[in-house]
């Protein structure tokens, strides 16, 4: 997915999952680039839990 269809799709308003969000951030930024992503404060150690998997997951070693 390009840049321009990706923000059409509307990622901030929620209308991806999490981890369609990661997967498109990851394949999209160079090695020594950052993501910064929100939390939800009352499901904070789930959503802390499940975004450090999908890094996991989705980054090279």
């Amino acid at each position: 997915m390009k840049r321009r269809e990706f923000l059409k799709t509307g990622a901030a308003a929620g209308r991806l999952t999490a981890s369609e969000g990661f997967e498109y951030a990851f394949n999209h930024i160079a090695r020594k680039d950052g993501v910064c992503v929100g939390i939800y404060a009352q499901k904070a150690i789930d959503q802390i839990r499940q975004n450090a998997t999908y890094t996991e997951t989705l980054t090279p070693r």
